[in-house]
């Protein structure tokens, strides 16, 4: 067995990335004009929620409306489209979206938007209806020509484009995942209906689904007066489904390879095969057009495999396919957080899927404490209001369950969440659903469940602005009317607040990033323009400061100045392997979280073991790289890189003429350490420069004899209490490494002006010192034959990171 450290905190810092990460600013407004290429679901087309007052055939030719609620971006002032959050207005939108539109079409789209002078900016959202062909199509040959047409459109925009114009073109969501989703047990009478529509079938239908269907797609007076539920039935049939054949003039209802009833579920492996194969296609093409002519193309693929999953409430009432209001917010929450490097400040989502039979869950910190129950039992698993099956309950007269949001320093916060009644059955017999801005000292409803009603099992989606109502105290609840009649309930399912702010983008959480692999030793990193205070908290624990103003000259052009790096060591081993969730704080505001995995080796920090590889075929073919077990690391690190003329011996450039730690200048200064990099030791990817001083003003570093360079000082590091009396000692930066060259250099460190350190690394770079679009993976033998070890290349860390380990890695 070998011996594990204790676990304790490793040294922190925070940091500077240099040139090696661009970011792209969110405009607070933006200067030229943005054009939309795009298809229904870029359009807005059947998005509205509700028909409300107009008749069944007024509500089908309207069609739902348009881009006033679609993702792309809003007539109206709306925040959450990503044409506003890139600062553009209404006015400065170029339209060329349309129903029905493939990739064929978008040449023509191009073409379009580009007859504006003033365009810089295009937002690219097509390829649903090159996936969504008739019942029995074979997609033999349709991705070569798709090919074909995006680089006939690519080749137009770049050539046309101003120089640093930007196109932003997002993947395809998964829509044979509507299916899937639809299928589910507690959705079964909505999938009924809905394969109605989707196969403009008459007689299909059960006469239950139809009411439900009708009271779904049209919450008015023609559908709640219908005597019978053949009435329904009949109007929901004959004034839509055939209105809609009339008026659209289609022989078969949307996306039949997927959603009609002669599909086969082999015909939807074909359709998600071909999805799969599609969003791949336009990833390779948009890293290959960016750059063309000066202007940058981002692709965002988190619409494709997104955060959170797919409900009810996103589809439209009108034909179960389209995005509906809800659906819009959802795409655009989960394009926009595919483009790395433009995330708005404090953008949060709040979930809430009541998996378990708790009141207080992993995530508290993100909420602001636990559910309350009032005049029941205070125990979740039984009584009027309980949890179970994976919902929540609310029955009893007078009962109620509360739960608060952190949401202070948000514009904007909107609340959605499925529902069912259950065998209510008069006026008085309700629950409500209120929201409190002051910490339930008043109360507004939101919405009220009532009967006469029934909702069989089906969890039905709503959605509401709360923004007025966002505040560091903001609460909802739901309450039992004090009339409700016993055995009578509310069912409520997948709670979720999505809240955020129309701030200029100034701040990023970096690293670790969600659904990311953690391993070793690393770094918890970001910046901030003007934050004083920066924290982080993990796993619900309390959150510990960061020290910002470290150099990050990639972000002078938002902050106005460089020093808005902040970052620390971390060694992720230590928390064991799983899921974990971290929190971002500045000033104390929540401003963003994320869930990653962390693998670790044995405890989480293994010592006495050595392993040297060689990795084949990367980062070229025919060439080779040579990676090393690093103990302080926890990791590997790449110490050398064959191109044809073997691997060279770095070590053999050190020259001796560092001196390394000055022991007694440490002691002079009132007591400090440099810790990394460590003397005559070979640095490769992002790592870190780091160490401790008890009392300093001001502590720099110079690197192969250049100017002075600030560090941040300040953090947490709990280890030097014994030595300094308090823990606000670390000092660092985070650091690429190859951007300084394979070979041999020299580093310095002063604490206020007297140098502590001299010392002399080699450093092993890859290609210009950071690269991108790299993707390998490799398995080795580690620590020995007995045991294996999966290896990913990370591009954020220009290293390669354990991603998983066998279960006797580290003889555990």
């Amino acid at each position: 067995m070998h011996r594990l450290l204790s676990p304790k905190r490793l040294p922190l810092c925070a940091g500077l990335l240099g040139a090696a990460f661009v970011v792209t600013p969110l405009a607070a407004s933006a200067a030229g004009k943005i054009g939309i290429i795009g298809d229904s679901m870029a359009a807005g087309t059947h998005s509205l929620d509700s028909c409300g007052s107009l008749d069944i055939v007024e509500c089908v030719e309207e069609r739902g409306g348009y881009q006033d609620r679609a993702w792309s971006y809003a007539r109206g002032e709306h925040a959450w489209p990503l044409a506003a959050r890139l600062g553009f207005t209404p006015a400065q939108v170029v339209d060329a979206a349309d129903d029905g539109e493939e990739w064929k079409d978008a040449y023509d789209q191009a073409a379009q938007v580009l007859s504006d002078p003033a365009l810089d900016t295009v937002m690219i959202g097509l390829g649903a209806n090159d996936i969504c062909q008739p019942s029995g199509h074979d997609y033999a040959g349709d991705l070569e020509r798709v090919a074909g047409h995006i680089d006939r459109t690519l080749q137009l925009l770049t050539d046309r484009l101003p120089e640093g114009g930007t196109i932003y073109w997002s993947a395809v969501p998964d829509v044979a995942g509507l299916y899937d989703m639809l299928r589910e047990r507690d959705h079964n009478l909505l999938f009924e209906s809905c394969q109605a529509t989707w196969d403009l079938d008459t007689d299909r239908v059960s006469d239950g689904a139809a009411q439900d269907a009708c009271d779904h797609f049209f919450d008015n007076d023609l559908c709640r007066l219908a005597d019978t539920q053949e009435e329904a039935k009949d109007r929901l049939v004959s004034l839509f489904l055939d209105r809609l054949l009339e008026s659209q003039g289609v022989e078969e209802g949307p996306c039949g390879k997927i959603l009609s009833s002669s599909s086969t579920d082999e015909d939807r492996r074909e359709a998600r095969e071909f999805t799969a194969a599609l969003n791949g296609l336009m990833r390779e093409k948009a890293a290959a057009f960016d750059g063309r002519n000066g202007v940058r193309v981002r692709y965002s693929e988190q619409v494709y495999r997104p955060t959170r999953p797919l409900a009810p409430e996103h589809i439209s009432r009108f034909d179960c396919y389209h995005p509906s209001r809800a659906g819009q917010v959802f795409l655009a929450d989960q394009i926009w957080r595919g483009f790395d490097g433009i995330r708005p400040l404090g953008h949060d989502v709040f979930v809430e899927d009541f998996a378990a039979p708790q009141y207080c869950r992993a995530n508290d910190a993100a909420w602001n404490g636990c559910w309350v129950e009032a005049d029941d039992d205070d125990d979740p698993a039984s009584g009027n209001v309980r949890i179970g099956d994976g919902r929540l309950q609310v029955g009893g007269a007078g009962t109620s369950l509360e739960r608060g949001f952190a949401l202070g320093g948000y514009t904007h916060a909107w609340l959605s969440f499925n529902w069912a009644r259950d065998d209510l059955d008069r006026a008085l017999d309700y629950v409500s659903v209120d929201v409190s801005a002051d910490g339930g000292a008043s109360w507004a409803e939101v919405a009220r469940f009532a009967g006469d009603g029934n909702d069989f099992g089906l969890h039905r989606g709503d959605y509401h602005d709360l923004s007025e109502y966002a505040s560091p105290e903001t609460r909802i609840r739901f309450r039992a009317s004090p009339g409700l009649g016993s055995g009578d309930r509310v069912l409520f399912d997948n709670v979720q607040f999505i809240a955020w702010n129309e701030l200029p983008f100034t701040a990023w959480p970096e690293v670790p990033a969600t659904g990311s692999v953690q391993s070793g030793v690393g770094l918890i990193r970001g910046w901030a323009c003007e934050a004083e205070a920066v924290s982080v908290s993990i796993d619900g624990g309390d959150p510990f400061p960061v020290a910002p103003g470290g150099g990050r000259a990639d972000t002078a052009g938002v902050c106005g100045d460089a020093g808005n790096g902040y970052g620390m060591v971390w060694a992720w081993g230590l928390l064991g392997n799983g899921t974990h969730r971290i929190l971002s704080y500045f000033d104390d505001a929540l401003v963003g979280h994320a869930e990653f995995d962390v693998v670790a080796l044995g405890d989480g920090f293994v010592t006495g073991l050595a392993g040297e590889y060689v990795l084949n075929g990367f980062p070229n073919p025919g060439e080779r790289v040579l990676v090393t077990w690093s103990e302080p690391d926890q990791n590997f690190l790449i110490t050398g890189h064959d191109t044809g003329g073997g691997f060279a011996d770095l070590s053999a450039g050190f020259t001796g003429s560092s001196r390394g730690i000055d022991a007694d200048a440490e002691r002079q200064v009132g007591g400090a350490h440099h810790e990394s990099p460590a003397q005559h030791t070979i640095q490769s990817g992002v790592g870190l420069i780091r160490g401790w001083a008890c009392e300093a003003e001001q502590v720099t570093i110079s690197i192969d004899g250049g100017a002075p360079i600030a560090l941040s000082y300040g953090s947490s590091r709990a280890d030097t209490a014994g030595v300094c009396g308090d823990a606000d000692n670390g000092f660092g930066m985070v650091f690429a490494w190859g951007l300084l060259g394979t070979g041999v250099h020299r580093l310095q460190t002063f604490v206020d002006g007297v140098e502590i350190a001299d010392v002399e690394f080699a450093v092993q770079a890859i290609g210009n010192g950071f690269v991108e679009g790299l993707e390998a993976n490799y398995t080795i033998a580690f620590p020995d034959a007995s045991s294996l070890v999966d290896l990913s290349w990370s591009e954020a860390d220009q290293n390669f990171r354990i991603i998983a380990v066998q279960p006797d890695a580290a003889g555990d």
